[in-house]
């Protein structure tokens, strides 16, 4: 079996390039005192970025930050608790960083574009498991002792700086053609979005034409009818208040726990590690869901809703969670009222009479008081199937997008581990024979 050590060894035997190890070239620095300093992060497809110049970042800074590490350019930054997934790089400013990462100076006879490439490309990255100490992924750390013991792999400071110009144009050639597909999956997403609105809302099917305005709906067919949820025959609860379920009931293999992370896409997905016994489970019996609930997001994003199906069935309605079950016989579907509060109109009408100072939340009061549309059985069918042939073409959409993702981050990962280990050799390639 061949490991990523022996992969280098092979790397080097092939090409002469000698190994040394890390703390040779790399040596860690503490420095800190500059809180007016420019804040940076980590991320893993990007390296050492401006935390400014991302919207995605939620991660909220120290408010004393003279503890912070100071980055200097041309200096390796590290995650030490993600380092295993490759947050990791060579920092192309000036900044500071948390007190938890690692940051190393360079040694001048390291091009520091070549490093960053070299200890990103997958032979490191599964160096860094290997090396990580922690009972699961997510709690991993890579002690720095481990790090400064690795092998790294050092061709001649030419060649070095040749491959780091390869790989840049490369790179940048293939992060423009994966921004541009994700671009039009977020395209794709709104106008599925939109196009659903307009079906469960009566304008994007067959019913009459003359219309009436009722809000948060704008306009709807005059034929439906329009009333509140509380009118409607059900039973409206939220997750375990009393008896509310704590961390160390969580075990990893029991009855699925229903909070709003685990509503996706109009359906209810198993979160892992959210799970309670039998034992638990009966203590909070009321809170068992069945065939037929509505399930709806209480907390943070509003309008996540979904259908539990016979596979859902005895799962438990968590606490971040609001259940809506209704009557049989009675004059909503239960799939049509899912549908309803997907949309952005419901979306819209939550943010403003949600309640909570630090998360939008909603209680069962709110949910009572929330406006429905009723029109008649066979249309909210009607809308309930085109709908969901709506979600399995989207669905379709977004899995072939995705793949195409997956396949260029693949191709930049296989190319840059070849391109620092020296299988591809760059001296003689045409950019154009990796990518057109």
């Amino acid at each position: 079996m061949t490991t990523p050590d022996s992969v280098l060894t092979i790397a080097s035997e092939r090409t002469g390039w000698p190994l040394v190890p890390l703390w040779s070239i790399a040596r860690r620095e503490d420095r800190v005192g500059q809180p007016d300093a420019e804040l940076l992060s980590v991320y893993r497809e990007l390296g050492v970025v401006r935390k400014a110049d991302r919207d995605d970042n939620f991660n909220r800074a120290s408010d004393d930050l003279s503890a912070y590490k100071v980055v200097r350019k041309g200096d390796l930054v590290l995650n030490k608790m993600k380092t295993w997934q490759g947050s990791l790089g060579v920092s192309d400013y000036d900044g500071i960083v948390s007190p938890a990462y690692f940051t190393c100076s360079v040694s001048p006879n390291v091009h520091g574009r070549f490093l960053h490439y070299l200890l990103r490309s997958s032979t490191y990255i599964a160096l860094y498991g290997a090396a990580s100490k922690g009972i699961r992924p997510n709690q991993w750390d890579l002690p720095y002792d481990e790090f400064r013991a690795l092998p790294a792999l050092v061709p001649p400071i030419v060649e070095q700086r040749r491959i780091a110009d390869f790989l840049d144009d490369q790179v940048a050639r293939i992060d423009n053609i994966i921004a541009a597909r994700r671009t039009q999956a977020s395209l794709a997403e709104e106008e599925f979005m939109a196009h659903r609105d307009e079906v469960t809302l009566g304008r994007g099917h067959s019913s009459p034409t003359a219309r009436s305005r009722w809000e948060p709906f704008g306009a709807v067919p005059a034929t439906w009818d329009q009333t509140l949820l509380r009118s409607i025959p059900a039973t409206i609860q939220t997750g375990p208040f009393g008896s509310q379920l704590h961390s160390a009931e969580y075990i990893d293999d029991g009855w699925p726990v229903v909070n709003p992370a685990g509503l996706k896409d109009s359906r209810i997905v198993r979160v892992a590690g959210m799970t309670i016994s039998d034992e638990v489970r009966s203590r909070i019996s009321r809170h068992v869901l069945r065939d037929g609930d509505v399930v709806f997001g209480r907390r943070g994003e509003l309008g996540r809703a979904a259908l539990v199906t016979a596979k859902e069935d005895g799962w438990v309605l968590g606490t971040g969670s609001l259940m809506v079950r209704l009557v049989k016989g009675g004059p909503l579907e239960p799939g049509f009222l899912v549908r309803l509060l997907g949309t952005a109109a419901l979306r819209y009408y939550f943010d403003s009479v949600s309640v909570g100072s630090t998360m939008a939340n909603l209680n069962v009061s709110i949910l009572a008081a929330m406006p429905v549309l009723v029109p008649r059985l066979s249309v909210q069918r009607t809308v309930i199937g085109e709908v969901a042939a709506l979600d399995r073409q989207h669905r379709e959409t977004s899995r072939a997008l995705s793949r195409g993702v997956t396949l260029l981050l693949e191709l930049k990962r296989s190319l840059i581990t070849a391109a620092v280990t020296g299988e591809f050799d760059v001296s003689t390639a045409d950019g154009s024979q990796v990518l057109p």
